[in-house]
């Protein structure tokens, strides 16, 4: 089975349960957000894209909004 890197929502990661445990043991440390699928070649560091750059941060926000709003629910 190949991987296929998607946005956050769409994985099968239970990112409630995961933040559940971490506010359950006080476990609070920074998370980071780390892009892997396409970003029109941002998600591999090139200085020029071939997507919309608009998009590729649209894109990024729409992760970050997730993981906030995940955080907050759990």
């Amino acid at each position: 089975m190949i991987p296929i890197n998607v946005s956050l929502g769409e994985d099968m990661i239970n990112f409630k349960r995961y933040f559940s445990i971490l506010k359950k043991y006080k476990i609070n440390v920074p998370i980071s957000l780390h892009v892997e699928y396409d970003l029109g070649g941002a998600e591999k560091g090139a200085k020029k894209i071939t997507m919309d750059q608009k998009e590729a941060f649209a894109k990024m926000k729409s992760d970050l909004t997730f993981l906030r709003t995940a955080w907050k629910n759990a």
